[in-house]
């Protein structure tokens, strides 16, 4: 009787321990964590650590810490005398060190030492919090650069303050003070444009239109037309536009152009990503610059790229990124 008491008060505790599937190997469930979108609980400890054991047979085969592992983590276990590297790089000073990190790699909570169960239950939710505000914040900055990218500075504008508010160290609000900056150089441009004379304008778009630059030259003659409507230069403008719009050649010269232009937008953001360790996204990108330039200098570098994402993954241990 004792026996089956005995028996069914670990039976929970020994249910939770299996569920979780323990990696040794790093590079392996780091670009299993970037795939799945999950984040990573990386154990660093050694055989012959006291606190390592105590950590294992207490902390981890808790039922509730194994409930979030096994549903938001990727978990990690290694050596830190065999990962000498690694664990140099990640700064540890004790064994064990627990390092929580989101799916890019950025490092959310270094816990050092043994900790108990309450203690990592509590830095884990924490993390899985932060990451899903990461993932919020991300999806409102996406939808500024694509107001950016439409030119609806306004629009972008409006999108990018409520990201700038708190501390500005979460990624996507590094990325929107960078896109805020563009966005007042551009304020700042518009302004010089506009001041510059309607004739001066037109004479730039002239030039273009004469060098087959005919994307630039709409660019160009469009912004005479909306600064200064009711100028002669304005109706000179709109002939313009009109002789490139209505001449199939020259239509067809302008979208090349313009494809081109989008794709070289499209292989920035490509490699943005592939810098973030979303290789999904990065892949999509450069999907998107072969279909808008199937040949020439745009779609070789697309090629090499999507080469390189089916390579080999390489880790960057000092920030967990890939």
């Amino acid at each position: 009787m004792r026996t089956l008491l005995i028996i069914a008060f670990l039976t929970p505790w020994l249910a939770a321990a299996d569920v979780v599937t323990w990696k040794t190997d790093y590079p392996t469930g780091r670009r299993e964590a970037s795939d799945a979108g999950k984040a990573v609980c990386l154990v660093i400890g050694s055989d012959n650590c006291f606190y390592c054991r105590k950590l294992e047979t207490n902390t981890l085969v808790d039922p509730a810490i194994a409930s979030l592992l096994k549903k938001d983590y990727i978990s990690i276990k290694i050596d830190g005398h065999k990962e000498a590297e690694l664990a140099r790089a990640l700064k540890v000073t004790l064994f064990p060190t627990t390092v929580l990190a989101g799916p890019d790699g950025s490092i959310h909570a270094i816990l050092n030492g043994y900790v108990t169960a309450d203690q990592l239950r509590e830095q884990l939710q924490k993390t899985v919090f932060a990451i899903a505000d990461d993932d919020r914040m991300q999806k409102e900055y996406a939808q500024a650069k694509a107001a950016f990218d439409a030119g609806e500075f306004a629009r972008a504008s409006a999108l990018l303050r409520p990201l700038l508010a708190g501390s500005k160290s979460r990624p996507a609000q590094v990325q929107a003070k960078e896109l805020m900056e563009k966005l007042d150089r551009v304020a700042a441009t518009r302004e010089v444009v506009q001041a510059v004379r309607p004739q001066a304008l037109l004479d730039v778009a002239k030039q273009l239109h004469d060098a087959h630059r005919y994307v630039n030259a709409l660019d160009v003659a469009n912004e005479v037309i909306r600064l200064h409507p009711t100028s002669a230069e304005a109706k000179s403008a709109a002939l313009l536009v009109e002789e490139i719009r209505t001449n199939p050649d020259k239509l067809r010269s302008a979208s090349h152009q313009a494809d081109e232009r989008a794709a070289s937008l499209q292989l920035a953001l490509s490699e943005s990503f592939m810098k973030k360790g979303d290789t999904i996204a990065a892949k999509a990108y450069l999907d998107q610059v072969l279909r808008l330039c199937p040949s020439g200098p745009h779609a070789e570098a697309a090629l090499v790229g999507l080469a390189k994402l089916k390579g080999p993954l390489i880790a960057t241990p000092a920030t967990l990124k890939k």
